[in-house]
């Protein structure tokens, strides 16, 4: 049948030859054999879309076959030399026909000569302890990466003689072993001199396992433009929401969930404000511009969130690349010890204001309960969207990653996080709510996202008017408000207290405080139908004297519902009427 077939794509029968492919595949199922001969028809009638999501079914069922590489290369020729590039050289690492070799040796060459090559990676392991991890971890990278063409160089940070010993066994990587532990950034740092000096580099911590084709993939997204700076991997255990939904008992179940993850994919990149540095490759040109990692930070934490922000701020994005997984054993070895882990991340964060000015842990967090709002909606095609008091954009981003049509557009009070707001969205301007000039067409936005915004205004109704002009006919606010009658709050008043605190329900930079009632009486003055309701819990264990007062509390005639106690914060939907 696939010499038949092939007979036919020789003629130019491409409607014979699709009638044979089908047939087979409901014969026997679709296989990377038949995807190489659908796609071949595809590119030969210049049905590119068609061609990729043939060469993508085909990786589905055979993540390693070359000829499906190769076929890629030839999509990406179009729009994308250096891409092509990348996809020739996984398919001459796949390769095992010496003809086929020629061939595809010729086609990067022909690439080479017009300028078109791309660098090849080193990529840099620090090393401490956790030997059983670490010769896991080098393992998969010899599965997935040309060794010869590209090299391995382990820092090791004063391991036991075991680790070491291990290491001076392996013939395959380059080693430096250090007297003291250097911590991750300095080790990286040291990684980054030794290795060759037109490298790229992939900065992957020794907990992991390198799954089929991630590097690759990484790759593919560290040059999908000549903005990109640096790209990250998606994993099972890793924070700043590049953990994937599926979840496995085993590290060999989710490294064959990769082998179906790792594939072409339509959509598989997501701009992000920051990447962890766990699996993380970076352009050697763009290490070059913006200096190495800043090794105050060492041990480790918030050398990463230093290195994105320079990046951004250099003028390059960062692409979270969602068919890139690795996985990941744990959540490191800092956290072993819970005292000294809060310890080193207080005493990071507070070296990272002083020298960014301002608190990062306070403006970088995506808000995924709003994103998650805006999804019961079911937005469709293209629309936009406001955030009220945006930070650096890490919301509007998760937005702009997840709808490809949406136009984002947020408003930021705070100046010292401008320079890399604007870096990240040129759309985010700065001011101040309350006094700003709209610079906006009225009825211009689908969406006005006010999270955690309404409590610092002085006239919070005022704006929710205001706002209502610029949302189109049936277009809806979004927002979350903390809720004063929390449990804990409602017991300290009880007992004299309300005492301000650095953040939380009564943060000191709060104004205007909400029950449930007064929420739902502000939106519906201000012309806004509430239509979705949610809200988040934390009760927090209370004293056996404040359990006491509180059950005591639900116990009086007239008094709100308990659950109206239990929510900390409300989140809502209101559509303008």
């Amino acid at each position: 049948m696939y010499e038949e077939i092939s007979k036919y794509i020789e003629q130019a029968c491409y409607e014979e030859a699709e009638a044979c492919i089908h047939a087979e595949t409901e014969k026997t199922g679709y296989t990377d054999i038949l995807a190489i001969l659908e796609a071949e028809i595809c590119y030969q009638k210049q049905e590119y879309q068609k061609m990729f999501s043939c060469i993508q079914r085909g990786l589905i069922y055979n993540c390693r076959n070359y000829e499906l590489y190769f076929m890629l290369g030839q999509y990406y020729l179009k729009h994308n030399p250096k891409q092509a590039y990348l996809c020739f050289e996984q398919a001459a690492y796949y390769c095992d026909d010496v003809q086929d070799q020629s061939v595809i040796e010729d086609a990067k060459e022909a690439l080479a000569i017009q300028g078109y090559r791309v660098p090849e990676v080193s990529v840099i392991i620090p090393s401490y302890r956790a030997k059983t991890e670490l010769s896991l971890c080098l393992d998969s990278l010899r599965e997935t990466i040309d060794v010869t063409s590209n090299e391995i160089i382990v820092i090791d940070n004063a391991s036991d003689d075991e680790v070491t010993e291990y290491l001076k066994r392996q013939n395959d990587i380059r080693l430096y072993c250090s007297d003291t532990n250097l911590g991750f950034p300095a080790a990286c740092n040291l990684g980054i001199i030794m290795a060759k000096p037109d490298h790229d580099i992939l900065l992957l911590h020794n907990d992991t396992m390198v799954s089929v084709n991630a590097v690759f993939w990484l790759r593919m997204g560290l040059y999908e433009s000549e903005e990109i700076g640096a790209a990250g991997s998606v994993s099972n255990s890793i924070s700043n929401h590049q953990q994937v939904k599926q979840e496995f008992e085993k590290g060999s179940d989710y490294m064959l969930f990769a082998e179906e993850n790792n594939i072409p994919m339509e959509h598989p990149y997501e701009d992000k404000l920051r990447l962890i540095g766990f699996s993380m490759i970076l352009k050697r040109s763009v290490l070059n511009r913006i200096g190495l990692l800043d090794e105050r930070f060492s041990p480790a934490y918030f050398e990463d969130d230093d290195l994105s922000y320079r990046i951004i701020q250099a003028g390059y994005k960062l692409l979270l690349c969602k068919n890139s997984f690795v996985y990941h054993f744990s959540k490191g070895s800092f956290r072993k010890n819970l005292r000294s882990y809060f310890d080193l991340v207080d005493k990071n964060a507070a070296k990272f204001k002083e020298k960014w000015g301002f608190d990062c842990q306070y403006y970088r967090y995506e808000r995924y309960e709003i994103v998650k709002l805006l999804e019961e909606t079911k937005p469709n095609g293209a629309f936009r969207v406001l955030e009220i008091g945006c930070g650096m954009g890490a919301t509007l981003g998760c937005i702009q990653g997840l709808y490809q049509e949406a136009e984002v557009y947020g408003i930021e009070i705070a100046e010292t996080i401008m320079p890399i707001a604007k870096k990240y969205l040129p759309t985010i301007i700065h001011g101040n709510i309350e006094q700003i000039t709209m610079p906006y067409e009225e009825g211009f936005f689908d969406y006005i996202i006010c999270a955690d915004v309404l409590e610092h205004l002085h006239d919070p109704a005022q704006i929710l008017k205001m706002l209502h002009r610029y949302l189109k006919k049936d277009g809806r606010l979004i927002a979350s408000i903390p809720n004063l009658m929390h449990a804990p709050v409602i017991v300290e008043l009880l007992k004299g207290n309300f005492t301000y605190e650095e953040s939380g329900i009564l943060d000191r930079t709060h104004i205007h405080f909400f029950t449930w009632n007064e929420i739902k009486a502000m939106f519906l003055d201000c012309g806004y139908q509430i239509e979705i309701t949610d809200h988040t819990e934390h009760m927090p264990k209370m004293s056996e004297e404040d359990q006491g007062i509180y059950d005591a509390l639900l116990q009086i005639p007239g008094v709100a519902a308990k659950r109206e106690f239990e929510v900390y914060q409300y989140l809502l939907v209101a559509k303008k009427c």
